[in-house]
């Protein structure tokens, strides 16, 4: 096995985020589980995060790894994380002086050492006899805590970073086993693309294909907790998420999908025009009856012309989508009218970012 490991090559690996176009909560699951049952439209999008992965049989500063990827990083926070069973030492590493949102757990509670934990564990692997270290370093674009899912995209990136350089060569149907063990959104990062999806995120319907929308991005510089947010929706349902009766739950999950299906079908038939009273997001309302400004600043988004604005999975992002007929020139434009508001009504920390959706593509290996 320690032959097949491929040491001392830097790999580069593009960890993309999501938004949710469409997002019904079904029912609550029993506990001790307690997870919401969901219907969603799930997109990538162009944003993304760059991970940097290098594995050798000596320790390494990670100042020296970042030196090898060209990371213009000013000062570099790291954390090591012991895979005894294995004979595998961790290490974890972003910039330290960078903004909250922006900045990486380099310890158990992040979600990529989750994912490695779960790979190696899962796969039959022979303890190496002598250490090997693998680091990873974080390049972070996509804002945590936003709705977007940036901590399960690293977690998919780091499956399929390691799979390949440790020449597991396990096929996509096994890292999507694994990959439903991590996180609740880490299944369709590794798919990518636009999909239906149920349970919770990790069951996936009919896939789409249709042409990139372009959307303007609205972080409002602070996070929501998905705890809080799905714990309060049941204010915001007439029926009881836990006794839901089997015919009703039938009838409002045909619903759901039904409306799931068409807003794909109008995303695909590039319809601006209707598209805006399709997309839906069932926890809009308990997340702005806590977080106010976050009702605020759709309602901003309005009062400016966006009428195709929607709030992505349990917040805090906003999105608006722009109409893909029009030229990059406009959407530009829209960009540029859409910061210059935030900045002036709210604050010059809220992230501003033009992007748009990403068609599903096969996983490219940018190795150094």
């Amino acid at each position: 096995m320690e032959a097949n490991i491929i040491f001392n090559k830097a790999l580069k690996v593009n960890s993309y985020a999501k938004i949710n176009l469409f997002l019904d909560v079904i029912k609550k699951m029993p506990e001790p589980i307690g997870y919401h049952e969901i219907i969603t439209l799930f997109s990538s999008i162009e944003l993304c995060d760059y991970l940097h992965f290098y594995v050798s049989k000596i320790e390494h500063t990670p100042d020296y790894v970042a030196k090898i990827f060209k990371l213009p990083f000013k000062k570099l926070v790291s954390g090591s994380i012991n895979l005894a069973s294995e004979n595998i030492k961790l290490i974890l590493a972003g910039e330290e002086d960078i903004e909250k949102c922006f900045s990486v757990p380099v310890d158990n509670l992040n979600t990529v050492s989750v994912a490695v934990k779960k790979l190696f564990s899962h796969v039959p692997f022979k303890r190496l006899s002598e250490t090997a270290y693998i680091y990873i370093l974080f390049d972070k674009r996509v804002p945590a805590g936003a709705g977007l899912g940036g901590g399960s995209s690293n977690a998919a990136a780091a499956l399929r970073a390691l799979n390949y350089l440790f020449n597991f060569n396990y096929q996509q149907d096994l890292l999507m086993a694994i990959s439903q063990r991590i996180g609740a959104d880490v299944a369709f990062t590794l798919r990518g693309g636009a999909v239906i999806a149920e349970g919770i995120g990790e069951k996936f319907g009919a896939g789409y294909d249709f042409e990139p929308w372009p959307l303007v991005l609205v972080y409002p510089n602070f996070e929501v907790s998905s705890r809080d947010a799905y714990s309060n929706v049941k204010n915001f349902i007439k029926y009881d998420l836990i006794n839901i009766k089997p015919e009703e739950e039938a009838k409002i999950r045909t619903a759901a999908l039904a409306r799931a299906e068409k807003t794909a079908a109008l995303m695909g038939e590039a319809d601006f025009n209707r598209i805006g009273a399709n997309i839906y997001n069932k926890l809009e309302e308990p997340v702005f009856s806590k977080k106010h400004k976050i009702r605020d600043l759709k309602e901003t988004l309005y009062t400016l012309g966006y009428k195709n604005v929607l709030m992505t999975g349990s917040g805090s992002s906003m999105y608006a989508l722009l109409d893909p007929h029009e030229t990059p020139e406009a959407h530009n434009a829209h960009f540029e009218k859409i910061q210059a508001e935030m900045h002036r009504k709210y604050s010059k920390t809220y992230k501003v970012i033009l992007t748009k959706t990403r068609r599903a593509a096969a996983w490219e290996k940018i190795l150094l």
